[in-house]
């Protein structure tokens, strides 16, 4: 197989990937940081519960959701979510599909231990999630207390309430924060993918009156069933080198940023991509056409911006993206 034909393979493997996983499995249904403009920031309320029984044993996902109102799932290595109401290779996430936010993260567990993760800023909702967690763990396992890991403080499942109030608190604190290099953009790894939001927008959510508008925005932008495009690397000395390649499908939300960037390692080190393309296979062929060229010439009714750094790119017919490609 030609290294064409292997390139066509992989972006449409990459749209099968969003067909088979993305959509939601309902029959099924029961990170973690914030990113500064390049700082990788580790910001997590990570709570354990231990299992007190005489006889262990490893709780299921399903177990540990059992009687609550939340849904679960895997995301992949970009945050992406992978797979809905069902165990996939990465990280498993639990959510409230009603007010999906940040998620909260099932980052360990055996039968002596649980720990879970929560992600800061947060939504009250995802408070909500973590908590009841937690006190759902604990009743399987006959435990009366749960641990914040990172005060080693035991608290009584009595007490959680003065645990959710400290944690909003420190959510519309981290919300209100402003840094020294304002105007900044904060990347919030959510359930179903990052999402972007300029300085002034998040700072606008710290108060207590506006605190609810940050979960209303991370909903809001979680319940488009789009999928969340990823670059895809290649060689094509014709097109100037190494280039970044954004696959794109007929009739499904897409989002793509703003300003395509991706960097490879290279012998001389570290580099960034030559030039960007879409990408759309037809066929055996792979259409390609420059990236700011393909934005320019998406009608303005399908394209509007999705968040800081991201346009939404909606539906368009295999009939319209042939003349988008060929037209260039």
């Amino acid at each position: 197989m030609s290294p064409k034909h292997i390139l066509i393979v992989l972006v449409v493997l990459s749209l099968v990937f969003f067909v088979r996983y993305r959509i939601p499995n309902t029959s099924n249904v029961v990170s973690d940081n914030i990113e500064i403009t390049g700082s990788y920031n580790k910001m997590k309320r990570i709570i354990r519960v231990k299992n007190a029984r005489l006889i262990k044993r490893v709780l299921t996902v399903n177990e540990v959701l059992e009687g609550l109102p939340y849904s679960y799932g895997t995301q992949d290595e970009y945050g992406r979510m992978e797979k809905v109401g069902c165990i996939g290779n990465g990280e498993v996430i639990v959510y409230n599909a009603d007010r999906i936010g940040r998620g909260v993260q099932i980052i360990k567990s055996n039968k002596q231990f649980i720990e879970l993760a929560l992600r800061l800023p947060s939504t009250s909702y995802d408070v909500d999630v973590l908590y009841d967690l937690a006190k759902n763990i604990a009743r399987q396992w006959s435990s009366k207390r749960i641990v914040d890991v990172d005060s080693g403080q035991k608290v009584l499942l009595s007490d959680i309430i003065t645990l959710k109030d400290r944690d909003n608190d420190i959510n519309i604190n981290l919300l209100s924060y402003t840094y020294s290099f304002d105007p900044y953009i904060v990347v919030c790894p959510s359930v179903f993918y990052p999402i972007s939001i300029d300085s002034h927008t998040i700072k606008s959510f710290g108060t207590k009156e506006t605190y609810s508008l940050y979960a209303d925005y991370l909903h809001s932008r979680q319940t488009i069933e789009a999928y969340y495009c990823r670059v895809i690397i290649a060689s094509y000395p014709e097109l100037g080198g190494i280039i970044g390649l954004y696959p794109l499908s007929a009739d499904i939300d897409i989002i793509v940023p703003i300003k395509p960037e991706a960097m490879y390692d290279s012998d001389d080190g570290v580099k960034e991509c030559d030039q960007y393309y879409m990408a759309f296979p037809l066929d055996a062929e792979l259409l390609k056409v420059d990236y700011d060229t393909f934005i320019a010439k998406v009608p303005a009714n399908l394209i509007e911006q999705f968040d800081a750094t991201h346009w939404h790119l909606k539906p368009m017919s295999r009939e319209l993206l042939d003349a988008l490609f060929e037209g260039k």
